[in-house]
């Protein structure tokens, strides 16, 4: 299947855990062995045994992250939780998976498709904040070897 079906299959009946009742949804691809176009039915359950492993993997990372930050950022994280941005977010239960596996309280954003560039938008019209937190800024020409 390509890109699109599999966003559409995630969105659709993918999940962090055993869905009860399973769900299911027919998609079309291309059928591997005899290399023509076939339709088949794929359920939850087939979905989260496939991503199962990396799913496991999210979690692992998060954890192994969590265990290297600083103490002042853990008791903010711990105080505020986890927010989860991107089209990863929006599998089913992957935040009461991160919650489980972690103990902090981990949400979903509003809009998690487009929450990031929202945010870097607000913060790039204020540049001031940007430069008080260290982060210098050059014109194109300032930057050794730019050209248009």
């Amino acid at each position: 299947m390509g890109e699109k079906t599999a966003e559409k299959v995630k969105r659709k009946i993918g999940c962090s855990f055993m869905r009860e009742p399973e769900i299911a949804i027919s998609v079309k691809g291309k059928n591997n062995i005899t290399g023509m176009p076939t339709r088949v039915e794929v359920n939850s359950t087939e979905i989260y045994l496939a991503i199962r492993e990396r799913l496991e993997n999210i979690c692992d990372t998060i954890i192994s992250v969590l265990e290297s930050t600083p103490p002042e950022l853990s008791a903010d994280i711990a105080d505020n939780g986890i927010v989860l941005t991107g089209g990863g977010a929006l599998l089913s239960g992957l935040d009461r998976l991160i919650e489980s596996k972690t103990g902090i309280k981990t949400y979903v954003a509003d809009e998690p498709l487009l929450c990031v560039a929202k945010g870097i938008g607000k913060v790039m019209n204020n540049r001031k904040f940007l430069e008080r937190s260290g982060y210098m800024f050059k014109t194109a020409e300032e930057i050794k070897g730019y050209s248009d």
